[in-house]
């Protein structure tokens, strides 16, 4: 069971991303729909029901979360999942405590590996998404909240390998996200 602790450290984290909380569903849709122009709103339901069509590729996926990981659209997508992130985040960070080296495969824009880097600056993360805007939101906040221990990768593991035992040289390996 998580520590208060680490839930209040998780919520503080998701705040510095620029996430809230809602209790409602109409709540939040309401600031969604007050924060995000009409367009907006009507690519990201487009790009979702492509990336869900059936014979939706690896393409299709990318340039939905691509065009989700946009500085304004970012938050308002991603607080949907925000008791999703305090949950699995703080559960996830209870296991990771004694390793050394942490590979997140699938790890998107980074909001949950660098919390985890935040909480454990002893240990060595690695970010794996196939996501470049993705990726380079990830870089671009680890590098704002100061994380030396931890760096992201684009690679699309459906389509190629890591290099040679890249996987075998980590202690934990995380796959929440994908």
């Amino acid at each position: 069971m998580p520590t208060p602790n680490l839930q209040k450290a998780i919520a503080d984290h998701l705040t510095r991303w620029g996430l809230r909380r809602f209790d409602t569903g109409a709540a939040y849709d309401q600031w969604q729909r007050t924060t995000l122009k009409p367009d907006e709103l009507t690519t990201l339901l487009r790009l979702s029901e492509q990336r869900r069509a059936p014979g939706a590729g690896a393409e299709d996926e990318i340039a939905f979360y691509d065009y989700a990981a946009t500085a304004h659209i970012l938050p308002v997508l991603y607080s949907q999942r925000y008791d999703y992130y305090v949950a699995v985040g703080s559960a996830v960070a209870e296991w990771i405590g004694p390793a050394g080296s942490v590979l997140d495969v699938g790890c998107g824009i980074g909001l949950l590996t660098t919390f985890y880097a935040r909480q454990f600056p002893q240990c060595s993360f690695v970010g794996m998404d196939r996501s470049p805007t993705s990726i380079a939101v990830a870089q671009e906040k680890a590098a704002a909240l100061g994380l030396t221990n931890v760096r992201f990768d684009c690679l699309d593991v459906d389509r190629a390998s890591p290099p040679g035992s890249f996987a075998d040289s980590f202690d934990c390996l995380i796959a929440t996200q994908a």
